[in-house]
């Protein structure tokens, strides 16, 4: 199983499931931590196809903050 950060919660985290899911709650990128434990790999992410030049300033801002959002998974993969 998984080594917890004290001796407390090793019996508490047995069941790889629960563990896993302890990750996620404990980490800013816990989703992709969980995902990479359960695959035995790291995660890799995806940039969102480019927009078409006639997107509407919604479309275009919302593209944005998904780019910005990928942008900040790949440097917290790299720590």
């Amino acid at each position: 199983m998984y080594d917890c950060a004290d001796a407390s919660q090793v019996d508490q985290y047995t069941d790889p499931t629960k563990s896993c899911s302890y990750v996620e709650t404990i980490f800013k990128n816990g989703h992709d931590v969980r995902m990479a434990i359960e695959d035995l790999s790291i995660p890799t992410i995806k940039l969102p196809d480019d927009l078409p030049t006639d997107a509407t300033a919604a479309a275009k801002r919302s593209w944005e903050k998904t780019v910005d959002e990928c942008t900040k998974k790949e440097l917290l993969k790299r720590t």
